[in-house]
């Protein structure tokens, strides 16, 4: 279990005290200093899962993971630069609801798209994007433009 530790690595990350950190996440400031010292048998799973949530992980990992490890792992790949100039810091926002593929057009000419009944099963989806709106649609693009 690696509660102790990842306690104190929060702490140390957030540069806070355990009252602190107690205010921050809504777990009480006793049950953090007694976490931090190890003075603990089985934790209470709804009163990690508050720190785990505050902190941006789940509970499990706050239990049975080395925070500071996966951190250092996250930041390496942050930095990593791609041989095709990708930058993976550039991370691209996954908000709202997925957007369904609908049909497809044909590239450089004009022509209409084929009309899809509300009940059809959609096959095909693309990441969540916020500009699309609430009616936003994808179409799969064939041939050369």
């Amino acid at each position: 279990m690696h509660l102790q530790k990842n306690v104190k690595y929060l702490l140390k990350k957030y540069s806070t005290t355990t009252t602190g950190l107690s205010k921050k996440s809504g777990v009480p400031q006793p049950t953090l200093f007694r976490w931090e010292n190890g003075q603990y048998k089985e934790p209470k799973i709804s009163t990690v899962e508050k720190l785990a949530s505050w902190a941006g992980y789940d509970a499990n990992t706050l239990l049975n993971n080395d925070l500071e490890a996966i951190d250092n792992i996250n930041n390496d790949l942050d930095e990593l630069v791609l041989d095709n100039n990708v930058n993976l810091s550039n991370k691209i926002k996954l908000d709202g609801e997925q957007i369904p593929v609908i049909s497809w057009v044909a590239a450089g000419s004009f022509t209409d798209v084929q009309t899809v009944l509300k009940d059809t099963e959609v096959l095909e989806w693309l990441p969540p994007m916020k500009k699309a709106g609430k009616n936003g649609y994808g179409l799969i693009v064939t041939g050369t433009s």
